[in-house]
Formats: structure tokens, sequence, C-alpha cells
């Protein structure tokens, strides 16, 4: 054993944010939230096209859907790894 460079102390047992549909964002992690749904929704569409795309609620609604789920699981996974 090791003591310089292994940490044998007891890790807390990770934040339990829910399951998808009905998961809480922490606190830590609600400015980066909200500022990648503003950027993936509002300024790339606008800046790469001019326009903003989801016109159609139905197709704004999926697209967030989807961006949701990927975002549930990276803070998910960051939670796991300690941050």
């Amino acid at each position: 054993m090791n003591f310089e460079y292994e940490d044998y102390r007891k890790k807390p047992e990770p934040e339990n944010i829910g399951t998808w549909p009905t998961y809480y964002v922490p606190d830590r992690f609600i400015r980066g939230y909200l500022f990648k749904l503003f950027l993936f929704f509002y300024i790339i569409p606008v800046y790469f096209f001019g326009i903003w795309l989801f016109a159609d609620l139905t197709t704004f609604f999926l697209y967030f859907i989807m961006y949701d789920i990927i975002e549930y699981y990276s803070i998910k996974n960051r939670i796991q790894n300690g941050q």
C-alpha cells in the first residue's frame, strides 16, 4: 500500500438526482445547463443559418427532449466521477 498515491478514505455517496423525466439539475450545474440550452437552441442556429430553426413547436419539443436526455446522462456521469 503506497499512501502517497492511493486515497484509501471512504468516498461519500454520489448525489442522487433522480430518474430522467423527473430529475433536478444540481445548483453547481445550473449555469452550464442554461448556457448550453441557450447556445444550442438560439445562438448556433441564428449564427450559422440566420434564422431560428424551431418555428414549429413540435420540432422544438423533440429537440429539447433529445438535448435533455443527453444533458441528464452528462450530469449523472460528472456526479459519478466526483465533480
